[in-house]
Formats: structure tokens, C-alpha cells, sequence
């Protein structure tokens, strides 16, 4: 009887992660304080180019060493196990956009060609067939209606510097539980 109930939940997850497959979903992701928490990135770019201005070529090169993966990052290899392509779209400007997606590819395991850098992420988030849109800020979410994609809020950190745009369930969202945590 074990061996039968285990043969049909295999056969189940075959079905569900072929369908999903064969159908090209994704599950999206924003990256900052959504994936990452990159508060420590940005304070050291403001310590070392105290200009109004981000310098780019600092924050999405060599300062992405000190930025902290958030415990919820799991969920990246949950999509894949499930079958889905996970995406990252990021609002970050495409200076060593490379470099970026290289260590997006290294520390969370989604390809770099996979890894978007726009402030379009309704239209990536259609164009991609994707089902579902974690992120922290407002915009994700609205992002993620717009497109027609279920938006899940992410907690950003208490120690997160960023605090504009950012109003759980403002827009009924689901937020996810224990989502603010990073290493």
C-alpha cells in the first residue's frame, strides 16, 4: 500500500512539473529587499561617492559582496522544483548589468538570462506567462495587477534604510509571513 501511495505522488508531481514545463510558467521576483537585502550596498556606495547620484558601476559590482540573501530566497528553488522558470526583475539601472546577473545566477541560482533590468516589470511579468510576483515595494504589487499576475508582499527588514513606497495591504495583497529575515 506505501509503495502505491508513493507511485502516485510521484506520478502527481511528474504531471504537475510536466504541465508547468511544457507551458513555459515563471514565478517572478523583485530583487532588492525582496531577495536581497541590500541596505549595507547602498550605505557603503554612499560612503565611498557621497554624490547625489548612485553610482551604479559601485553597487552592481564590486559592493554586491556585501549585500545579504533574506531566508525567503527559498522559495527560488521551490519554483523550480515545482516546475516553474523563476525570473528576477529588478528596477536597478543596467550599468555592469553583467556583473549583476552573473552574481544573481551564483546566489540564487536563476539564469542570467532570466534576470531582468527594467522599470517595465508589468510587461516582463506578461511577457514571461508569469503566475505570481513577490515584492516588497508598492509598485511591485500595482506592477503585478497591472499585468494581471497575483502580487505577494514581501516583508522588507526592520533594518531596511528604504521606507518610502511601502504599505502592507494597501492594495489586498497577500503579505507573506516571516519575510523580513535575511542571514
Amino acid at each position: 500500500m506505501k509503495k502505491i501511495i508513493f507511485f502516485l505522488m510521484v506520478l502527481v508531481f511528474l504531471i504537475f512539473f510536466g504541465t508547468n514545463k511544457m507551458t513555459e510558467k515563471t514565478v517572478g521576483f523583485d530583487y532588492d529587499s525582496t531577495l536581497s537585502f541590500s541596505t549595507p550596498n547602498f550605505k557603503a556606495e554612499r560612503t565611498e561617492d557621497p554624490a547625489d547620484r548612485l553610482a551604479w558601476d559601485l553597487i552592481n559590482g564590486r559592493l554586491l559582496s556585501l549585500e545579504k540573501r533574506k531566508h525567503i530566497a527559498w522559495l527560488v528553488s521551490l519554483s523550480k522544483l515545482l516546475g516553474y522558470t523563476p525570473i528576477v526583475i529588478t528596477a536597478r539601472n543596467e550599468v555592469n548589468g553583467d556583473l549583476f546577473r552573473t552574481h544573481v545566477q551564483r546566489t540564487y541560482g536563476v539564469k542570467s538570462e532570466d534576470v531582468y533590468m527594467t522599470k517595465e516589470k508589468a510587461q516582463v511579468l506578461k511577457d514571461r506567462h508569469t503566475i505570481v510576483f513577490f515584492g516588497d515595494s508598492d509598485g511591485d504589487i500595482t506592477e503585478a495587477q497591472k499585468a494581471g499576475v497575483t502580487g505577494i508582499r514581501v516583508k522588507r527588514s526592520e533594518d531596511d534604510e528604504y521606507k518610502e513606497h511601502y504599505h502592507p495591504g494597501q492594495y489586498g495583497e497577500f503579505i507573506l509571513p516571516l519575510s523580513a529575515a535575511h542571514e
